[in-house]
């Protein structure tokens, strides 16, 4: 079972500090402008653009569960796009790392024990997930498309659906609370095996790290189908963290 842990992996490594903003620009539709209103107001529920700004570095530790068993991890992130993580095996360990270019890993379940480039069906979501303050912020800068599609319940809260086509035309579905104005689901395709699944990922329990909200709990089910959590414990922001961390050795 410990092997299926290392897929869930790929989804719950690319956190982002969840900043998201309006960007000003051309003519929009109702359906842009309304998702640039439901987007300002998530701003400033986390924090405000300032203190997401203000954040430069990320620092988590946590723990990854699956099937009954439990893995520390620690996770590392630095703006504009470089994360990584190493997940504790006990008899090795798991590093997935995005130099903002480069996808690499080491994964001894697999029998890579060298750092070696990640295959494109999993070095394309990280590609993809690994943006620091969150796929929205400046989001036409970045060649994104946001549509609001309308008002729905998910798990007994009443949510605002946004419809996100990246630059690379792939359709993501951010799903805000109503209430607090923050991010509580995602929909996203995940290609495994050949095979193109609609994911879905869950953020729970928000904590506030000098001054912005950040989710603590992570839930969804891997490429497998196998559920997991991924539980954050604690948060370092603006740690001092070097760009030779993010290279392959």
């Amino acid at each position: 079972m410990i092997i299926r842990l290392w897929r869930a992996l790929i989804i719950v490594v690319l956190l982002s500090v969840a900043g998201n903003a309006v960007s000003a620009g051309e003519k929009a539709s109702p359906a842009a402008r309304k998702a640039d209103e439901i987007i300002a107001k998530h701003v400033e529920a986390i924090g405000g653009l300032e203190k997401v700004r203000a954040i430069k570095t990320l620092r988590a530790e946590g723990r990854l569960e699956q099937q009954g068993i439990e893995l520390p991890f620690t996770l590392w992130m630095k703006r504009p796009n470089r994360s990584r993580m190493d997940v504790d095996l006990k008899f090795g360990m798991i590093v997935q790392s995005y130099n903002g270019k480069e996808a690499w890993w080491v994964n001894p379940l697999l029998g890579i024990t060298e750092p070696s480039a990640m295959p494109e069906e999993f070095a394309g979501p990280m590609r993809r997930w690994t943006d620091f303050e969150g796929p929205l912020v400046d989001y036409k800068a970045k060649g994104h498309r946001a549509e609001y599609v309308g008002e729905e319940k998910s798990d007994s809260l009443t949510v605002h659906k946004i419809k996100l086509t990246l630059a690379d035309g792939e359709v993501w579905h951010m799903y805000i609370d109503a209430h607090t104005n923050l991010e509580v689901k995602r929909v996203f395709p995940q290609t495994y095996g050949g095979e193109t699944k609609k994911m879905t990922t869950w953020f729970r329990g928000y904590t506030t790290v000098d001054g912005v909200k950040i989710f603590r709990v992570v839930q969804g089910d891997g490429p497998d189908g196998n559920p997991f959590t991924m539980t954050l414990d604690t948060f370092e922001a603006n740690v001092q963290i070097d760009d030779a961390r993010f290279e392959k050795p």
